[in-house]
């Protein structure tokens, strides 16, 4: 879990040489992968329930507002997705 948080920030890197939009999307995907890395290190590592459930909850609901978008234009690829 540590490890795909740290992927999200990996995929991050990616949009860091295109628009602003892109710029302004690879900081949340890296805010997101830290927090996912540290809840998972930190919280998930010593059983907190609340530490995997909000390391779980927050990549899924990011998944389904941004995954839907992807199909009617055929951008579903693993090089777009990224880690998700």
């Amino acid at each position: 879990m540590t490890l795909a948080g740290l992927a999200f920030v990996a995929y991050a890197v990616v949009f860091l040489d295109i628009s602003h939009l892109h710029i302004a999307l690879s900081g949340f995907i890296s805010v997101t992968g830290l927090a996912i890395a540290g809840l998972s290190w930190c919280g998930v590592g010593r059983g907190e329930r609340w530490a995997f459930a909000t390391a779980v909850m927050v990549p899924t609901v990011g998944l389904a507002v941004a995954l839907p978008a992807h199909y009617p234009w055929g951008l579903a690829t693993l090089g777009q997705l990224g880690p998700v």
